[in-house]
């Protein structure tokens, strides 16, 4: 072969290894198949208990230490008198900054149970504008207060199960004053203090009692 024939092969030599080279990159090892999605944790609908409502009523064990007579009495003398009583309980925590406020009442009419419930946050860390949520809209209505305050209010006393009226009642700087619940049972998971037993047949405090109860002065920090 002569030295012609040589350097004529070498760019030949050398196409033929790049080529190669590219072969290499296009076929090297198969791409990973994609990670699998994470699994997603089943979430427990609003209001329902994690465990199973018992039968009969019962207290909720509460490792709240602190409670606030002062204002379960003041819950029990703003409800309407024909309401029966059955016990008041409340619980008053740290919450940032700030102090939670829930006092609960149970009340019953001889044949079911019922909640009337009030939280409030000392001073008020939750500010928002009045308004009606899209899911909750055919059972939502605003309420201009005289003092300058709103309630905006979810009615689902027409419910045929869980029925419950929810009114929170902002200041005129739209900070979260109050919020206020009506509801036909004893939940662990609204109520904090009671869980099953028979339902009401109907809400203990209708819309127009829940808003007068959202404007009890009475409800203040200890």
């Amino acid at each position: 072969m002569g030295m012609a024939e040589i350097i004529a092969r070498q760019p030949l030599r050398l196409a033929g290894v790049a080529l190669a080279l590219s072969a290499a990159a296009c076929t090297g090892p198969p791409p990973r198949p994609p990670a699998p999605a994470p699994a997603v944790a089943a979430i427990d609908q609003p209001g329902k208990s994690p465990v199973p409502r018992p039968d009969a009523l019962e207290d909720v064990p509460d490792a709240t230490p602190q409670r606030s007579p002062r204002l379960e009495e003041e819950l029990r003398r703003a409800l309407p008198a024909s309401l029966r009583v059955v016990r008041t309980n409340s619980a008053v925590e740290p919450a940032l900054s700030a102090r939670h406020y829930e006092i609960g009442a149970l009340v019953t009419d001889g044949t079911g149970y019922g909640t009337i419930l009030v939280t409030f946050v000392s001073p008020p860390i939750t500010s928002g504008e009045p308004g009606c949520l899209k899911p909750d809209r055919a059972h939502c209505r605003i309420l201009p207060r005289p003092n300058g305050d709103t309630v905006s209010m979810v009615d689902r006393s027409g419910n045929t199960e869980r029925r419950a009226i929810t009114a929170e009642r902002y200041r005129a700087d739209q900070k979260l004053a109050l919020t206020v619940r009506s509801l036909d049972g004893a939940d662990e998971r609204p109520s904090r203090f009671w869980r099953g037993g028979p339902r009401l047949a109907r809400v203990p405090l209708d819309a127009d009692q829940v808003t007068a109860l959202s404007d009890h002065p009475g409800f203040t920090p200890d």
